[in-house]
């Protein structure tokens, strides 16, 4: 995975066991499919009976167990990008719902996702004191604390982002990546990682 020696200072609090997320319910079958058949209805589609089955088969194969309204609006709106390509796991549904968030909060593509994803870091593992200045109207601030399964995929783009930049030379400071993570933010960082071989090798040279 994406482990390294520990380091010694904790995580913040945030992280601990895998809880259920307030407002969320748990992954039984019979509650997820009311849940998604709710939603559906909400939306008040033409067919939504097809959307409640699609979010049923989202949720099931992103391996998304607590579910709230974000994860069924995540699923039923961002398993399809912008250039009409699906989704092949969980962290490119997530990066979908990221890239439209920013594209849409900040004018001209001004704030990338390694910015947010740097801003993450910062504050969840680096515990730095992020000064008033810089998050006031920040829209990277905004994305990091929408929700935790933001936050983790976050945490594992910066983290893989780091790694190849370290794999390719262009960075050497592998200490600061020194944490053992969480089962949410390593997951991400092995689906990330495992999107094609380039990612891979640098990550393999980065760890050597």
């Amino acid at each position: 995975g994406c482990e390294a020696q520990p380091s010694t200072r904790p995580l913040r609090a945030c992280f601990g066991t895998r809880v259920q997320a307030p407002g969320s319910i748990g992954a039984g079958a019979e509650e997820i499919k009311a849940a998604a058949d709710t939603f559906a209805q909400i939306l008040a589609i033409d067919n939504r009976k097809a959307l409640s089955a699609t979010i049923q088969e989202g949720l099931a194969g992103f391996g998304i167990t607590s579910v709230d309204l974000f994860s069924l609006a995540l699923v039923a709106t961002f398993k399809i990008d912008v250039s009409k390509r699906e989704a092949k796991n969980r962290s490119e549904l997530l990066r979908n719902y990221c890239e439209a968030f920013l594209a849409s909060h900040s004018p001209r593509g001004s704030v990338t996702l390694l910015q947010a994803a740097e801003l993450a870091y910062r504050y969840f593992i680096a515990q730095e004191q992020v000064a008033a200045e810089e998050i006031l109207g920040n829209p990277c601030w905004t994305l990091v604390h929408k929700h935790a399964l933001i936050r983790d995929f976050l945490l594992g783009f910066f983290v893989i982002e780091k790694l190849k930049a370290i794999g390719s030379r262009k960075d050497s400071h592998f200490a600061r990546l020194a944490h053992v993570y969480p089962h949410g933010i390593d997951r991400n960082c092995k689906e990330i990682m495992n999107l094609n071989s380039g990612n891979q090798r640098n990550v393999l040279a980065a760890a050597a």
